[in-house]
């Protein structure tokens, strides 16, 4: 009986320093799926009947408080359609997984609780004429789960030996840059790496640590957004103020986008004028005859809004942080403005940190992390929060350490 209880502490500590032996790479703590290419596949993934550690990962009730995901506006127009609460709820897939040590920043001078939390990101698969499988529309929930520090730390042990396990014999898989993770891209989401992350992350997710959740609603024709947030409080979701928006619950933006012609977007409510937003970016016409160098310092408050150095989901609004990449990289391109060395540029990474756009920027698109329709967005925010967690992650050896790292 000593000798077994000894052989299982060994195998315990063997496993724990393989776990920690493997570092992590931003599209570790930043999973983002592929696309479902069968029906088998599309229900391999998560979605919110999905069973968590209490109950389904997204309560049928909880979901009826929300909005409507999409409502057509235009009813000839082939980029909006009306969703049913019913049938949003059945369409909808996780199509990305955040892992935060540190919620809402790793920054260790920002005033906030350090919470260790799994986010998924949820967009309504729709059938789109010509698409043989169900395509992602442009909408999605963010739902977010609190994780005890205990908890936390060996469901990232996990993710390690799960790695560990599948990089045999895959050693040629990209990591560079943070994109579709090369692991679930290749088995697809049948395919062991998925299914044993998944069944670990719904041993620690479900209704009761299930605390707030953001969403992002098409409106009109297809060129009008919705955001807002509801978080438990007192054991029910309710609205609450979005940063910087004076109180409002619910902020919208829509507008034009000719490419290097022109643009023209309004956000209602507007931001505060003395926060950092892109009020300033909205209409082409209003930028296009003021100084460059007039421009180039405006463009700061965008460097800052994609830096998790300098704001964290606390204190930037929704339309500013889903924007603030496009608009940044458009005004670069019509003034020849080049910001690579700018100090509020985010540079403090080990890991590359080109974000991948298959929209080439555009305007039209919100995503931040997930899919328009077939094509890849991850924002240079998203590219910039997960080289942070994972460096923290790496360089905290398996989170021992409680307090965040100042920078």
């Amino acid at each position: 009986m000593k000798r077994l209880a000894i052989a299982i502490v060994i195998g315990l500590f063997a496993f724990t320093l393989n776990a920690l032996a493997i570092s992590l790479e931003p599209s570790d703590v930043s999973i983002l799926l592929p696309l479902p290419k069968t029906k088998v596949e599309l229900d391999a993934g998560l979605s919110p009947g999905t069973t968590g550690k209490d109950g389904a990962i997204l309560p049928k009730d909880v979901f009826a408080l929300l909005p409507s995901l999409m409502i057509r506006k235009n009813p000839g127009s082939p980029n909006a359609l009306v969703l049913a609460s019913a049938t949003a709820y059945e369409a909808l897939r996780v199509v990305s997984i955040r892992v935060d040590p540190c919620f809402p920043s790793l920054i260790a001078n920002f005033p906030s609780v350090c919470q260790s939390q799994i986010r998924l990101v949820l967009q309504p698969f729709v059938s789109v004429t010509g698409e043989e499988m169900l395509t992602p529309a442009d909408a999605a929930i963010h739902l977010f789960y609190e994780i005890p520090r205990s908890e936390f730390i060996s469901f990232i042990q996990k993710i390690r030996e799960i790695k560990r396990l599948q990089a045999f014999g895959n050693s040629n898989l990209n990591y560079v840059l943070l994109d579709v993770n090369p692991f679930i891209g290749s088995q697809g989401l049948s395919g062991p790496y998925f299914q044993t992350l998944k069944t670990e992350i719904l041993k620690v997710i479900g209704p009761q640590n299930f605390f707030r959740m953001t969403f992002m609603a098409l409106r009109g024709d297809g060129r009008e957004w919705e955001f807002g947030q509801l978080d438990k409080m007192a054991g029910t979701f309710q609205a609450v103020a979005i940063p910087n928006m004076k109180g409002s619950t619910v902020q919208q933006v829509g507008g034009e986008d000719q490419g290097d012609a022109s643009h023209a977007f309004s956000m209602e409510p507007e931001p505060e004028a003395d926060k950092d937003s892109i009020l300033k970016f909205l209409n082409l016409q209003d930028i296009a005859g003021r100084p460059k160098v007039e421009v180039e310092k405006d463009l700061e408050a965008l460097l800052r809004i994609e830096n998790p150095i300098h704001h964290n989901p606390t204190t930037t609004d929704c339309v500013s942080c889903h924007l603030a990449n496009n608009l940044r990289l458009k005004t670069e391109k019509l003034f020849a403005i080049d910001t690579t060395n700018n100090p509020f540029r985010y540079q403090a990474s080990l890991f590359p940190l080109a974000a991948r756009r298959d929209d080439g920027g555009s305007l039209k698109s919100l995503r931040a992390f997930g899919y328009l329709q077939q094509k890849v967005i991850i924002s240079q925010r998203t590219t910039n929060e997960s080289a942070s967690v994972a460096e923290y992650i790496n360089a905290t050896e398996g989170l021992m350490d409680v307090d965040a790292p100042s920078r």
